[in-house]
């Protein structure tokens, strides 16, 4: 369990230095650098170490394109975006609205059974969200327009700029936290524990994360947050107590 701990404080790093990054460059831009030097280096190492001819099947190209354009377009493009409005620990709460939907496939594809007793921990969960849902929030997270490229919505920075430890330093920690780290923790974490639960743990994350703001930003969250915090953690008890009974979690 304590893996699981150490995986979702990884997460959680990863909004408070995504936000550092798009203090000094677009973020659009920061990601498509980031991705592109992760993949290289990720794809080097596999290379090198099982000495593959990297040929890919002709029925795997759906399933890269899919990832590409949910897992990493949509999903890190909105994010990143958002990180310019909101701060990261808000960012991080919103993100973990995944476990509903994850439950939702997971019942679908895997099968999964969906006791009342689940169904009861997500909906108390989801209805949690709600207090930091509604609360106000500045104006200026209700001023982001359509999003499409880079190229075509931001003014990509000077070579200078890439070149200070400001943009560096945020960078190198994201490749080697977020894709090294995250990823693949996460990939052998699922052999172990249901998609399902490794998703809706990672509520603790906004926690984490509204420490890291605090320490690195000096930001302080709402009173919402944290009742949003204690109704969504109770249906996380309820969910992984079900699972537990239902032999779902390999101990």
């Amino acid at each position: 369990m304590w893996l699981i701990l150490l995986l979702y404080a990884f997460f959680a790093s990863t909004f408070t230095i995504g936000k550092e990054a798009i203090m000094h460059v677009p973020p659009l831009f920061f990601i498509t650098i980031r991705m592109v030097i992760a993949g290289a280096l990720l794809l080097g190492f596999v290379k090198f170490r099982d000495h593959l001819a990297f040929k890919i099947k002709r029925e795997h190209y759906k399933w890269f394109a899919a990832i590409v354009l949910f897992h990493i377009y949509f999903s890190y493009s909105l994010e990143f975006v958002s990180l310019k409005y909101i701060t990261s620990a808000k960012a991080c709460l919103l993100y973990s609205l995944s476990p509903f939907i994850t439950a939702v496939f997971s019942y679908i594809y895997f099968k999964e059974v969906m006791t009342p007793k689940k169904w009861a921990g997500l909906i108390i969960g989801f209805l949690g969200f709600l207090p930091v849902m509604i609360a106000s929030a500045p104006v200026v997270e209700n001023t982001l327009g359509s999003l499409f490229t880079s190229r075509a919505f931001e003014v990509w920075p000077p070579v200078a700029t890439l070149m200070k430890a400001s943009f560096i330093g945020p960078l190198v920690l994201l490749i080697l936290i977020g894709n090294f780290l995250c990823f693949n923790l996460q990939g052998y974490l699922l052999h172990i524990y249901t998609a399902t639960l490794l998703s809706f743990f990672g509520f603790i994350t906004p926690l984490i994360a509204a420490l890291f703001d605090w320490l690195w930003f000096g930001q302080s969250v709402s009173p919402s947050f944290y009742i949003t915090v204690v109704l969504v953690s109770f249906g996380l008890y309820l969910f992984y107590q079900e699972e537990l009974k239902q032999g779902y979690i390999a101990h």
